[in-house]
């Protein structure tokens, strides 16, 4: 029975740190909704394209390293 206690107290613990470190740690800079800030990506071409010119439709950015 004691170390069931243990272990609901630590699991109490655990969850409580988790929480805690959610809602203060890891809040997003950026709001649902706001504006995205100006940037611009190269294409296949290399031309530049600002995020701002896409305004409106759906953006999927895919970011990836192969090193």
């Amino acid at each position: 029975m004691r170390i069931l206690k243990i272990t609901l107290g630590l699991l109490v613990i655990v969850v409580a740190l988790a929480t805690y470190k959610a809602d203060t740690i890891m809040k997003p800079d950026a709001e649902l909704g706001s504006i995205a800030p100006a940037v611009a990506f190269t294409a296949l071409d290399d031309s530049a394209v600002p995020l701002a010119s896409l305004r409106g439709k759906v953006v999927l950015l895919d970011f990836w390293s192969s090193t």
